[in-house]
């Protein structure tokens, strides 16, 4: 079929030989034409008609862009994973995901959505690799023993697992994320309190929100936690590099099934747990979703509720408040932990071609991800 119109319009994509393209951007297209044909889309006859492959060599065509487009974007993402390392593909798949970056996507029209450019900074080197610190060992002293840490900085990537920020982890990270949760909560009619002790969830039980009984639902217990899927435990890595998600499965597993095993039957526990690029657990969207219709319910007439419109936008909101308390906590524990900051930044080395990692200095990086 290629080859075809190739022929009659005297045109074909570059390095083509009888089998197909062989650079990349072509093999994409290739792929991409391939299977828009192959799974009967309505587009595919298109493909055969010389007219439409000279409207696509002076710009965007219709009807098939958008499913063309998304056939060689995921066709590159296959070839990188294909070629890249365990800890690069968890990285990607912490830093993915339902929720994961939002406030970066958003215009800040509100406060909680307005992020200093050393919180940008920190979010665009941890999602590209980039090194926030020079290498060596950390030399944080823990809380309540006082032993100093010896482990490897491994690029700034040890923060989020060490004993020594772990009161940073909570003071700018733990405790913002579930404040931020008890104003979604009390926006959808419940009456909640923070950081109170549950006897349902066992006799030292205390809960990071709790739930007291209402006409709109309750009672219930909300337990909030923030997980990094690049551990210094090579085969969690490995999990997190097959299983996206697994870090978050883990965690929220431990809680029901080990932390609080003891919690009284028929007592509700809803752990919300968060990878540290975004990534939240897959019972977190439907949670929010519920919370935000009873939110529509109560804030808007009955007949301006009935869409999903307002839902959605509620949703999407929240999403954005949520991520961009983590990204501040994130920027925090790292200016406490006070590691040496590196020379000339470098990005990790992708596994493929170079990429060109740009990362703007002063108030121009926010700007130039929300435009």
């Amino acid at each position: 079929m290629y080859h075809k119109v190739a022929a009659t319009l005297n045109w074909c994509l570059p390095e083509c030989d009888p089998e197909g393209p062989t650079s990349l951007p072509g093999r994409h297209i290739w792929d991409g034409l391939r299977t828009c044909a192959d799974a009967g889309s309505k587009a595919a006859p298109l493909l055969s008609d010389p007219s439409w492959w000279e409207a696509a060599l002076h710009g965007p065509v219709l009807k098939i862009q958008r499913a063309l487009g998304r056939e060689v974007r995921w066709q590159a993402r296959q070839e990188w994973l294909a070629r890249a390392t365990f800890k690069q593909k968890a990285r990607l798949h912490m830093h993915g995901g339902w929720g994961s970056g939002a406030a970066l996507a958003r215009c800040p029209t509100e406060v909680a959505l307005r992020l200093p450019d050393e919180a940008v900074r920190v979010a665009l080197c941890e999602r590209l690799g980039i090194a926030l610190c020079r290498p060596g060992r950390c030399g944080l002293r823990f809380l309540r023993s006082g032993r100093q840490c010896r482990e490897h900085r491994r690029c700034g990537d040890h923060v989020h697992c060490c004993k020594g920020t772990a009161g940073a982890r909570t003071r700018f990270r733990h405790n913002p994320l579930a404040e931020e949760f008890g104003r979604i909560l009390s926006s959808a009619g419940r009456f909640v309190e923070l950081e109170l002790r549950d006897p349902t969830m066992g006799p030292h039980a205390r809960l990071d929100i709790v739930e007291f009984a209402s006409a709109v639902g309750g009672p219930a217990a909300y337990d909030v936690s923030v997980v990094t899927a690049l551990r210094k435990d090579r085969r969690f890595v490995e999990h997190c590099a097959r299983a996206p998600g697994y870090a978050s499965r883990n965690r929220h597993d431990h809680k029901l099934s080990t932390q609080y095993a003891n919690r009284l039957p028929g007592a509700r526990l809803f752990p919300l747990v968060v990878e540290v690029g975004g990534r939240w657990h897959s019972s977190v969207p439907p949670l929010l979703r519920q919370l935000a219709r009873e939110h529509v319910r109560h804030a808007f007439h009955p007949s301006e509720a009935s869409g999903l419109g307002p839902v959605g936008l509620v949703v999407s909101r929240w999403m954005a408040r949520l991520s961009a308390a983590l990204i501040r906590g994130n920027a925090a524990v790292h200016r406490r932990a006070g590691y040496t900051p590196p020379g000339p930044m470098t990005a990790d080395p992708s596994p493929g071609d170079p990429l060109a990692h740009l990362v703007p200095e002063g108030d121009s990086a926010y700007e130039l991800l929300v435009s």
